[in-house]
């Protein structure tokens, strides 16, 4: 539409002219109906303002969307997730419920794989009934999901599909739409598999939550998945005489390198009890995770790249790198205002900057791998505030300013990495994870072609023919991925598992040419 037609909607819904005010325009761009949120982004791009009026339109964002009262006792959601299946989410709320306040969420998953639907909405039920009392004491909103995904497709040997992170978030988004959530006290707990969806979420989405709790859980004993957890509070509910899960030791794990790493967490063992819902313990539950709210901008964060079943995000916080290999760990010192970024197997960094972390009104020095990468002011913006708000749907957490840079040194980051050696020997995998990765690797397909790595990156050895790959390729980039070296082998092996592709692009330099290929797996 051009900007004479934009205008137009501007002048007929009142969004512009004298009596226009710039938080009623920033909060239409973020929340109004579709017409209205493009019309009014095309209006704040054209506004110059003042810090003094940058700040109020800020402060107009960080309250969040308005919501009406329910007029229900209950509500029932229908998610839309992908295929345009539906998941059943039941929400449940404070009896004084204000829809001017901000409430905590628990998120509650419950057991599985189950055989049937029938059975994952009894285990709705369940989770939904044993979270009630303790929530409306504690004043929390509880959202209970019905997993109709997590349903065993075949007995023997087990075969089930997960429940992804995208459906989760799903979740929370449509959750969010309709009830005031403080969007740092967001919490997600599960009894056995609800449990250790959980924790796998928080380990590739951390800034989603505030703190999981894992109850009845086979705990997680890879060093390299919890490092991504490191801001988020973790609370374990464990029996020892649990008889489903693969044995004590996992969560036992879990607790060791939570220590090791410094996380929050509190990690209760009971030496009678076994595989169960623990629902006595939810009210101090609720009472510790109420001190242990999420930090929207850490000082510190670090995200390691892993072959656990769930692939992390590519931003954490307020940095995202351009590749799903990326190791990264980066520092903020305010008084300073410098940026100090460790990372290996990225090509570019982009930050997501807040007042909240740094100080726009002074020259930013940002780091990477030891060299200066930028320094000088980044503006704040309305337009990236609104733009990362529409992304995050997180008042809390978008940014006002962005920066990319460029990567140099990567065998600085490398020589890093191999630091980073875990100090805890990993217990076998995880019933759960093991049946729903086979479930993956019975459908996945792979790289037709040999590949070897050497000091210049990746080289097709063999290739079948009609694949377009040739022997003696370079392999530069599969599906938007760099090949690094030996690390992006292991990485394309385990990706083409938990993605399950059919086919994939492919850029190659042959000779003194680059080539772009889409390769049939």
């Amino acid at each position: 539409m051009s900007f004479t037609k934009w205008a137009s909607v501007l002048i007929l819904t009142g969004l512009v002219g004298a009596q226009s005010k710039l938080p009623e325009l920033v909060r239409t761009a973020a929340w109004g109906a579709e017409t209205e949120r493009d019309a009014a982004l095309t209006e704040i791009r054209t506004r110059k303002v003042s810090n003094e009026q940058f700040a109020e339109a800020e402060r107009a964002l960080r309250r969040g969307r308005a919501y009406a009262k329910p007029t229900e006792k209950s509500k029932r959601l229908e998610v839309t997730i992908d295929g345009g299946r539906k998941l059943r989410v039941d929400v449940q709320w404070p009896a004084d419920y204000d829809p001017k306040r901000a409430y905590p969420l628990m998120v509650a998953m419950g057991g599985g794989p189950v055989p049937s639907l029938g059975h994952a909405q009894r285990q709705g039920q369940i989770m939904a009934m044993i979270w009630r009392a303790p929530a409306q004491k504690s004043k929390w909103l509880v959202a209970t999901i019905t997993d109709s995904v997590s349903i065993v497709a075949q007995r023997s040997p087990l075969r089930y599909p997960m429940l992804q992170d995208v459906h989760f978030k799903a979740v929370l988004d449509a959750v969010g739409r309709s009830f005031h959530v403080d969007t740092d006290r967001v919490h997600a707990t599960g009894v056995s598999l609800g449990s250790n969806y959980s924790l796998h979420y928080a380990a590739g989405h951390p800034h989603w939550f505030a703190g999981v709790v894992p109850v009845s859980t086979e705990g997680e004993s890879r060093e390299w998945v919890l490092r991504n957890v490191n801001r988020v509070c973790v609370y374990v509910l464990e029996g020892v005489r649990d008889r489903n899960i693969r044995d004590i030791a996992g969560p036992r794990k879990l607790k060791q390198i939570l220590e090791s790493l410094g996380t929050p967490h509190v990690y209760v063992e009971d030496p009678n009890r076994g595989h169960e819902s623990f629902r006595e313990r939810y009210p101090q539950v609720l009472s510790w995770l109420a001190k242990h709210p999420r930090d929207p901008f850490p000082s510190k964060v670090i995200r390691t790249a892993h072959r656990g079943i769930l692939m992390p995000a590519k931003r954490f916080y307020w940095v995202a790198a351009d590749t799903h290999q990326a190791i990264f760990e980066a520092s903020a010192d305010r008084k300073k205002n410098e940026i100090s970024v460790k990372v290996a197997r990225a090509e570019q960094l982009t930050f997501y900057l807040s007042d909240q972390l740094v100080d726009l009104g002074r020259s930013l020095t940002v780091r990477v791998n030891g060299r200066v990468v930028h320094e000088g002011e980044v503006p704040r913006s309305l337009v990236v505030a609104v733009e990362d708000l529409r992304a995050t749907h997180d008042p809390k957490r978008f940014a006002t300013a962005r920066l990319e840079v460029k990567v140099p040194s990567s065998k600085a980051g490398e020589a890093w990495v191999a630091t980073l050696s875990p100090k805890v020997q990993p217990a076998p995998l995880a019933y759960w994870e093991m049946f729903a990765l086979d479930t993956l690797k019975d459908n996945a397909r792979e790289f037709p072609a040999k590949l070897e790595a050497d000091a210049d990156g990746v080289q097709v050895v063999s290739a079948p023919k009609g694949s377009g790959l040739l022997a003696g390729d370079r392999l530069l980039a599969v599906d938007g991925e760099p090949m690094f070296g030996a690390s992006s082998i292991a990485f394309l092996r385990s990706w083409l598992v938990r993605r399950s592709k059919q086919r994939v692009t492919c850029k190659v330099r042959r000779g003194k040419s680059i080539v772009d290929l889409v390769v049939d797996l």
